[in-house]
């Protein structure tokens, strides 16, 4: 049987009608919250947020050649800036130093 939409539409077939009415009150009561009542009402489990790295440590941002050398003896990950000027640095630079010269 053909059933004439009521707010001015196409319209459609009754078992089409059935169909998207029992499809949309599925969506709704699964966008609610809602579920049978036989089921255990359903909950979210408590939003956990990752910890956030601890900030890092500015107290010791310049440091010699020697404790350079033993830190990166002891493999700690070292950000290493030169600020020499180029005369300076034309002797050498430390692999994966990034050169900023100052003047």
């Amino acid at each position: 049987m053909w059933v004439r939409d009521p707010l001015g539409g196409k319209g459609a077939w009754e078992g089409e009608v059935g169909l998207m009415r029992r499809a949309a009150k599925r969506v709704l009561k699964k966008v609610i919250g809602e579920t049978s009542p036989s089921a255990a009402p359903a909950t979210r489990p408590p939003l956990v947020r990752p910890a956030s790295p601890p900030p890092p440590d500015m107290a010791n941002i310049e440091c010699g050649a020697q404790e350079l050398k033993e830190r990166l003896d002891a493999g700690e990950s070292v950000c290493i800036l030169d600020v020499r000027e180029p005369h300076e640095t034309a002797g050498g630079v430390i692999e994966g130093a990034v050169v900023i010269p100052l003047g």
